[in-house]
This record gives structure tokens, C-alpha cells and sequence, in this order.
């Protein structure tokens, strides 16, 4: 069967448990699953387009650190100077304008000026590791690597499997698959490298 929403996996860690009478502490499982997940694995690289057409635009739910933002004028194509909050309140500019620094602060991307038009820009950011639920069934990390948490959430069932001979089993495939994964996403990294450098922050 498929593993690509939440009831899918917990069906799958029924299935491949043999023991429907734990399914009500699935979900326990694989929140402590998440737990590790958040730790030990690698954060994705994502590339997306965002419309920047105020002094401050809502970034992505998942965007857990930003890396660059470039974007195109009619002129000339350029990134902007990714800085901290504290010191874009230093480089702020009144009217409107095509900005040139910005700054990440509580899920928003702040910039130095108003835009004087809506310019659609190519963000790159860390990817956080969106938590399963009924009102958010999948995620990207449950999309592309579902054995990751396939194996992840049996690795938790383990306290209530003290005899169970497969437990061995089942924490060697996870380590492989967060390998694996780590691996692929380090590559991806590499290849979605920023070329911005960040801008000094500035004190006094």
C-alpha cells in the first residue's frame, strides 16, 4: 500500500507491527518519531517564487531559515543582501523603491523599502520538518522518504516491544534511510548554494 498521508502511515505501522491493539498509541509514536526526525535529519533545500509587493511579505509556513532571495528588474537581475532584523531597521529608506537588503523575523521577509511594483522573487530556504495530523496528513519529508518514517515510528514502538526480535531490524533500516537521505539532501544543498554573502552587521 501507499505511505503518503498521515492515516496511511498509521495504518502501514499497524500493519507491519502485527498489533492492532496499539493503535491508539500510533500517534504517540510518531510524534517522538518526528522528535528524532527534527534532530538528526537533514533540513531540505527549497527553491520557490514569492511575490514581494510590500515592506513586509508572509514567507512559507515551512521556511525554517532563508538562504538568498534574488529577483529580476527590467534592468537587471540581482540578489539581495540577506541581513539581520536589528541592523535592516538601520538601512531602511522612506518611499518606495527596489529594495536591496532584507531580513527573516517571526515568519516574515522584512525588506529595506516599500517596492515600487510587485517583483516575483526566487527565495531558497531550509525546509522545517512539518508535523503529521489530521488538519496537515502529509509533508515533504513523508511525500519523498516514506521509509524514513515508516522506520522512524517502529524505532519508538520498541518500549512496548521489549522481546520483539525485529526491533534490531527496524532501527538499522532507519539509520541506513536517514543516511541515505542525509546524503542526498547534502548534494542538494551543494547544488542550491547561495551566492549572496551576508551583510556585516552594523553597531553603534
Amino acid at each position: 500500500m501507499a505511505i503518503g498521508t498521515y492515516t496511511e502511515l498509521q495504518t502501514a505501522v499497524v500493519n507491519w507491527l502485527g498489533r492492532s491493539d496499539l493503535s491508539a498509541r500510533i500517534p504517540e509514536f510518531i510524534v517522538l518519531a518526528e522528535a528524532d526526525l527534527g534532530r538528526n535529519l537533514r533540513k531540505q533545500v527549497v527553491r520557490e517564487a514569492l511575490t514581494l509587493d510590500s515592506v513586509a511579505v508572509t514567507l512559507p509556513a515551512a521556511c525554517a531559515e532563508l538562504r538568498s532571495v534574488r529577483f529580476d528588474t527590467s534592468t537587471r537581475k540581482y540578489p539581495l543582501y540577506n541581513t539581520t532584523a536589528e541592523n535592516l531597521a538601520t538601512l531602511r529608506r522612506v518611499g518606495t523603491g527596489v529594495p536591496n537588503y532584507c531580513a527573516q523575523a517571526d515568519g516574515v521577509l522584512l525588506l529595506d523599502i516599500t517596492p515600487d511594483t510587485s517583483y516575483v522573487a526566487e527565495i531558497i530556504y531550509f525546509e522545517a520538518l512539518v508535523p503529521l495530523s489530521a488538519e496537515a496528513p502529509t509533508n515533504a519529508t513523508l511525500t519523498g522518504s516514506p521509509d524514513i518514517y515508516l522506520f522512524a515510528t517502529l524505532k519508538e514502538a520498541e518500549l512496548y516491544l521489549e522481546h520483539d526480535e525485529r526491533n534490531p531490524l527496524w532501527a538499522q533500516k532507519y539509520r541506513q534511510a536517514m543516511e541515505d537521505e542525509n546524503n542526498a539532501r547534502e548534494r542538494a544543498e551543494l547544488a542550491a548554494a547561495p551566492t549572496v554573502m551576508r551583510l556585516p552587521v552594523v553597531f553603534g
